[in-house]
Formats: C-alpha cells, sequence, structure tokens
C-alpha cells in the first residue's frame, strides 16, 4: 500500500489485509518520503504503481456495478490466481465473501 504517503494525501483511511498466506515487506511512512525525496526514479516508479492501483479500483467498482456476485467471484479469483501464481488459495468463506463483495450470512 502506501499510496496515501506517494500522493502525499497524509493518512490512510483504509488498513491492508492480507487474505492468502504471503510474504510482504514493511517501510515506514517517514522512511519512504526520505527515500521520495532522495530518488526521483523510485517516485516516478511508485507514482506509476499509484495509478495501476487507482485503475484496479475503477476496474473493481465498474465490475461491482454491473456483474453478479459469481462473475465477481470469478474475477477475484483469477486476479488471485495471477497474482500467487498457484491454482491453490487458502481462504475462509468469510474471506471469499468479503472479495466478491457481498455479506456474510449470520
Amino acid at each position: 500500500m502506501g499510496i496515501e504517503t506517494v500522493l502525499q494525501v497524509g493518512i490512510a483511511r483504509w488498513e491492508a489485509v492480507a487474505s492468502t498466506p504471503v510474504e510482504a515487506l514493511r517501510i515506514s511512512a517517514d522512511r519512504l518520503r526520505s527515500e521520495l525525496e532522495r530518488s526521483a526514479a523510485l517516485r516516478r516508479a511508485l507514482l506509476q504503481y499509484s495509478y495501476g492501483v487507482l485503475g484496479q479500483v475503477a476496474q473493481a467498482a465498474v465490475c461491482h456495478r454491473f456483474h453478479t456476485v459469481a462473475q465477481r467471484l470469478a474475477r477475484w479469483l483469477l486476479v488471485a490466481r495471477e497474482r500467487l501464481r498457484s491454482d491453490a488459495i487458502q481462504m475462509t468463506q468469510e474471506a471469499v465473501a468479503g472479495c466478491s463483495g457481498v455479506r456474510g450470512q449470520r
């Protein structure tokens, strides 16, 4: 994540949660700001990354508006398979429901 730091908009209004077991790296916002000031190449790369993420958010919003739950789930599974590079995706039903944009049954 870290888009709020790259775009210099303050504190994130959301929390990132990994829905599958993955490895991740972490850097403090202060350190990232420092590195962005120091490196034009890093700043350019992370701005391009941020633009890509915004495109994914727009795509997800359109998908949520116009597609069925089954279609949204299929899209999510294809994206997850590509990112994880695996046919095996370990998730709870609750996590699948959240990724599909539906509320769990209670």
